[in-house]
């Protein structure tokens, strides 16, 4: 119920991956952390939340490539990339969100800046709002998700988005 990794603040020179077998019984974290490659955790494993439900708190880094949350990527609790830079893409395919904050998000990334696409496809389920609001993406957004949130309940939060290519929603 703790933190697993604390990496507040970390830079990395090239890529970093929290990818295959890496699995977290307690928090991520890495708010501010500069990333000069990629961001990979491809089938990555977060099986715990904090109390405010979040399993990933990654506010304000930047990265320089793309970030892959896919692969049968699993998250417990909410997926935190408010305020986050991201030169490349955001790829959320084949994501399993089984958990949401306190405000019921299963995916936090407001005000986020991606500079290509976000992908939120290919087999992702969300057990709560995906939140894009204020985020700016220099490409598309397609969300095909295989579940996302139950009735009555907000299952994509963008106001005020800015998308400069197509927002693609299916079904």
């Amino acid at each position: 119920t703790g933190v697993a990794l604390y990496a507040d603040g970390i830079k990395v020179g090239r890529d970093m991956y929290l990818d295959r077998g890496f699995t977290a019984d307690g928090t991520v974290r890495m708010m501010g952390a500069d990333i000069t490659g990629q961001l990979a955790l491809h089938g990555a494993q977060l099986r715990s939340a904090d109390s405010d439900g979040n399993s990933l708190y990654a506010d304000g880094t930047r990265v320089g490539g793309g970030v892959f949350l896919s692969g049968s990527f699993t998250a417990a609790g909410a997926v935190r990339l408010v305020g986050m830079n991201i030169t490349g893409q955001l790829a959320c395919h084949s994501a399993q969100l089984t958990g949401a904050d306190n405000y019921g998000n299963a995916l936090a990334a407001n005000g986020i800046r991606v500079s290509d696409s976000v992908f939120l496809d290919t087999g992702l389920t969300a057990n709560g709002t995906l939140s894009l609001a204020s985020a700016h993406v220099g490409g598309s957004v397609y969300v095909k998700p295989r579940k996302l949130v139950g009735e009555d309940k907000v299952a994509l939060a963008a106001a005020r988005a800015q998308i400069a290519g197509t927002l693609e929603w299916a079904p």
